[in-house]
This record gives C-alpha cells, sequence and structure tokens, in this order.
C-alpha cells in the first residue's frame, strides 16, 4: 500500500513538471559561444551644401550588408527559465554611398558612411518553451566604430571623421538546443546610436557651417551556431 502511494506521487509530481525541469538538458548551463552570420542595416543622415547656394540641403541614406562575428556567453538555469550575460562582436560590409543631396550638378561631393565594428555586452533572459527551446529578450550597450568621408568627385580631396560612440541595444530571440553541447539560434538587434559630427572643418569643396554627418541606428538580423564550451572541452 505504502509502495502504490508512493509511485502515485512520484508520477503526479512527474506530470505537474515543467518540461525543462523533466529534461534536465545541461546545454543550458554554462559558458558558451558561437559563430554568427546574416545582414545589418544602418541608417545615416546629414546635410550637405551646394555650389550655387548658401543653404545645405538634408540627405539619409540606408544601407544593408552581409555581417558575420562571434559571442560569447554565460547561462544559468533555474527552473524553466534561462539568464546569463553575453558579449559579440560583429563586422558588417556596410558602405552607403551618397551623391549631392540635388543632383550631381549641384555638389562637389560624394558621401560615403560605412560601420566597420559592432560590439555589445547585454543580458538575456528566456523561457524554455519546450525542453530544447529556449525563447529570449536581451539588453545592455554597445559600441561602433563608423566612418563618415566626403570625397571630391575627381578623387583629388578626401576626409575622414569618427562617428563612433556608445548606445543601448535592444533585442529577442529564440534557440534551439540540438544536444547538449550544440544549439542554432535566430537573433535580432536595434542599436539605438544617434552619432552626429559637423564637418564644416574639412575643408572639402563647397563645406559650409551647416554641414554634418549623423550616425542613427542600425539592425542586425542574425543565425548562430552556438556550442557549450563545458560540455565541448570538457571531460567525456
Amino acid at each position: 500500500m505504502l509502495g502504490g502511494t508512493a509511485a502515485l506521487a512520484i508520477s503526479a509530481s512527474t506530470l505537474g513538471a515543467s518540461p525543462a525541469a523533466a529534461n534536465d538538458m545541461s546545454y543550458w548551463q554554462g559558458w558558451y559561444g558561437g559563430l554568427q552570420v546574416g545582414a545589418a542595416f544602418g541608417e545615416f543622415d546629414g546635410a550637405l551644401s551646394t555650389d550655387d547656394t548658401s543653404t545645405d540641403i538634408a540627405y539619409g541614406t540606408d544601407e544593408a550588408g552581409f555581417a558575420g562575428g562571434i559571442y560569447l556567453g554565460y547561462n544559468h538555469r533555474r527552473n524553466g527559465y534561462v539568464y546569463g550575460i553575453e558579449a559579440d562582436i560583429l563586422f558588417p560590409d556596410i558602405n552607403s554611398f551618397s551623391a549631392s543631396p540635388g543632383t550631381l550638378e549641384d555638389s562637389e561631393h560624394v558621401i560615403s558612411d560605412g560601420i566597420d565594428v559592432l560590439a555589445s555586452v547585454r543580458g538575456r533572459l528566456g523561457y524554455m518553451a519546450h525542453e530544447n527551446l529556449l525563447v529570449y529578450g536581451t539588453a545592455g550597450f554597445a559600441w561602433a566604430s563608423v566612418d563618415h568621408r566626403m570625397i571630391s568627385f575627381d578623387n583629388s580631396e578626401e576626409a575622414t571623421i569618427d562617428l563612433d560612440g556608445f548606445a543601448p541595444v535592444v533585442g529577442a530571440g529564440v534557440e534551439w538546443a540540438i544536444n547538449d553541447t550544440w544549439g542554432l539560434r535566430a537573433q535580432g538587434l536595434y542599436y539605438f546610436f544617434d552619432e552626429n559630427q559637423n564637418t564644416e572643418y574639412l575643408s572639402i569643396g563647397d563645406a559650409s557651417s551647416g554641414d554634418f554627418g549623423s550616425f542613427d541606428g542600425v539592425f542586425t538580423l542574425t543565425v548562430g551556431l552556438t556550442a557549450n564550451l563545458s560540455n565541448l572541452f570538457g571531460p567525456r
């Protein structure tokens, strides 16, 4: 009788447990790292004077490009939740070119904006919707290396200023554990940059006191291959 009661209690507790508790996958605990690839979408704007007017004309460009990089983080699992911290670095292939804001005849400039590096440190908090599936949000701070160049049409003059800066970053993603060592994920992040510089001192062609270049933000969408480092390099 006592044995039957104990068995019934164990069965009931097992049925009532969350999927995460029922399957204690070690993938969701400890150090991890991975490779990521995807796309980055940069937002730039500014103002540029023209040869035949003292008025600065505003311009804006949105440019997309390939992005690849690496990430490293630490997970801690508690019941059906996973939380931790992650650092990543991306190298976007973004170079936007803007001729004059009006027509080619209106300006002596070509404007080029390029993102060289995106790096962030973020917290992650996720819910295990399934024993192998994590849905998570993430937020933190980021840094970017951005170049704003002014180039004369005949390529005889060129000047560059940095639009580097720090900004908050937020995003979300889903991650699937293939086994205790390997997993796949998809993630989107938006970086809230608002960096601008006055470009009048560059003295290229018709630069004037109202000229500026601005880096407004960037959105990245990536997929990643993740390894639990403890399980990958630990004792077999």
